[in-house]
């Protein structure tokens, strides 16, 4: 039997932010390297999901070779895209947040942070905030100044290759799935509730810089079940939602089947009579 999700639980209440890179630049779109959403910055993007509240971006710097349609390649200079605004980005540690990407590392670069999330960015010794980038071991490196002690992912990371990684939060607990399998799970201390001001794909702000490929890139509030994030590494957003929804509906239970069958016995043997 499909499970029954919840309206607020699903894939499509859950999306706060969407980056499919798919839009032409500057054609309907708004480049936010540098912009903060009090500015406006949204764009209704190539999917229309027909939900409301939801962000769905674009940025200016786009590159074939995509998973899907077009990427973002990070080049390891220039700007790089981000959502900043002091007052919030819709997302809270209280209530947690996800973050789910495909991402395809081009070379070896040791540190290089492939996105961050957070109150603040790593410059200037900031707190509370998340973080993955590229270890000397070759692993995805997790940390959390001020909300975990992070550490390396159980998974390699394959050069040249798109895979799918999603980062949940939630109560002092970070967990890191690779292709929809947990890769690496990390605790702390759960903060005092507050408001997360910004994300940024593919820099630290701490020169910390990271060369990669990335497509699909979605922000979510709450922390996302494993089986969410399978739908989510299964292909695009858009249709991750649509497979959720569509295994969603719930079926009949026996007991109502068996109330069915015997409704229209009895109402077969009244015509008889």
């Amino acid at each position: 039997m499909a499970a029954v999700v919840h309206a607020d639980d699903r894939l499509e209440d859950r999306l706060k932010y969407l980056w499919d890179f798919d839009a032409a630049p500057n054609t309907g779109g708004v480049d936010l390297s540098n912009s903060a959403l009090s500015a406006g910055a949204k764009n209704p993007g190539t999917q229309t999901l027909n939900k409301n509240g939801t962000q769905y971006l674009n940025y200016t710097v786009e590159s074939g070779g995509a998973q899907f349609g077009t990427a973002y390649n990070a080049s390891n200079t220039g700007t790089f895209p981000r959502i900043s605004n002091a007052g919030g980005i819709g997302l809270t540690y209280q209530d947690g947040f996800s973050v789910s990407m495909w991402i395809r590392p081009t070379n070896s670069v040791v540190w290089g942070d492939y996105f961050t999330i957070g109150t603040s960015t790593r410059s200037g010794g900031a707190t509370n905030y998340l973080y993955m980038q590229s270890g000397g071991n070759g692993k995805y490196n997790v940390y959390g100044n001020g909300l975990i002690v992070g550490g390396a992912s159980t998974a390699s990371i394959t050069q040249n290759v798109w895979n799918h990684v999603a980062l949940t939060y939630q109560n002092g607990v970070a967990t890191l799935y690779l292709n929809g399998e947990s890769a690496g799970q990390w605790t702390g201390a759960p903060i005092a509730d507050a408001n997360v001001t910004q994300f940024t794909l593919g820099n630290g702000d701490s020169g910390s810089k990271t060369t990669a490929m990335y497509d699909e890139v979605a922000l979510f509030s709450g922390a996302l079940t494993k089986e969410q994030v399978a739908y989510l590494a299964a292909g695009r957003v858009s249709d991750a939602i649509k497979a959720e929804n569509n295994a969603s509906i719930p079926e009949p239970s026996t007991a109502v089947l068996s109330l069915l069958s015997l409704g229209g016995l009895i109402l077969r043997r009244r015509r008889a009579a």
